[in-house]
């Protein structure tokens, strides 16, 4: 994604359109202050190969489940965003409250291992036990 302040406009890629293409192009007329998000690491070495400007001011902090409120503080000093609060949506939704141990069973785990193993990584997630 790249959001370019002097020209006024905001490219997000979409896949199979030739977006890596147009993100790498575009990238070219950005400044120090637009947002340019990473692509994947061969797009992002032809871009370094072309000296166009590559990833910057994409950092927002993400907050995790179960330090939710803690980590929601620390984004709105950094953003320096109103306070807010966050509602409970579609919490009725989920009508088993046991702990996600007792509730999946290992073909449920598999699947989900397999679905997100990119944020499991990412996050250090491991299974308790």
């Amino acid at each position: 994604m790249i959001i370019n302040h002097q020209y006024r406009f905001i490219s997000i890629k979409v896949q199979k359109t030739a977006g890596a293409s147009v993100e790498i192009a575009l990238s070219q007329f950005c400044g120090p202050t637009d947002v340019i998000t990473p692509p994947h690491k061969k797009d992002e070495v032809l871009r370094e190969s072309l000296s166009f400007r590559g990833p910057q001011n994409y950092y927002l902090p993400i907050g995790r489940y179960e330090s939710l409120e803690d980590d929601l503080l620390e984004i709105d000093e950094q953003l320096k965003l109103p306070k807010f609060a966050i509602p409970q949506a579609k919490h009725e939704y989920r009508m088993d409250r046991r702990k996600y141990q007792q509730a999946l069973d290992a073909q449920s785990k598999a699947i989900i291992e397999t679905t997100y193993a990119k944020e499991l990584e990412e996050f250090g997630y491991r299974w308790a036990v």
